[in-house]
C-alpha cells in the first residue's frame, strides 16, 4: 500500500510537521511506499542549512527512501528557488500532483 502525506502549514505553527516526518520515514523504514507533498507554508521546511531539526530530520527521510515533493507555483509564490531547497526534494507542478494522487498513491492523508 502506498500513502501520501500532504501538508500546508510550517514547522513553526504546528507540530504536526515533525510528526508526519518522523511517520512517513517509519513507514518507509517498513517497506512502504510513502511520499510527502508539502504545498503553501509548508514548503519553507524545505530550506537548506536552517538552524532547526527539520533539514536534518527532513535528510534523514530523504535517505531512507521517503519521497518529498514541493508545490513549484507555492515555492515560485514565496521566492524559494530550488537552490536553496535540500537536495532529493521534488519540485512539481499542479498536472504532476493530479499524477501523484491518481496514479501513484492509494492512500491521501491531509494534515492541513
Amino acid at each position: 500500500m502506498s500513502t501520501l502525506f500532504i501538508l500546508t502549514k510550517t514547522q513553526f505553527t504546528t507540530s504536526d510537521v515533525a510528526r508526519v516526518i518522523t511517520i512517513a520515514t517509519d513507514m518507509k523504514r517498513l517497506h512502504e511506499d510513502v511520499g510527502i507533498l508539502l504545498t503553501q507554508d509548508s514548503i519553507l521546511t524545505t530550506i537548506q542549512g536552517q538552524t532547526s531539526k527539520f533539514d536534518e530530520q527532513l535528510t534523514q527521510a530523504l535517505k531512507a527512501g521517503v519521497r518529498v515533493y514541493v508545490l513549484e507555483p507555492d515555492a515560485t509564490a514565496r521566492g524559494l528557488k530550488k537552490e536553496r531547497i535540500i537536495q532529493g526534494v521534488e519540485f512539481i507542478d499542479y498536472g504532476k500532483w493530479v499524477d501523484i494522487v491518481v496514479e501513484k498513491y492509494q492512500k491521501i492523508a491531509n494534515w492541513t
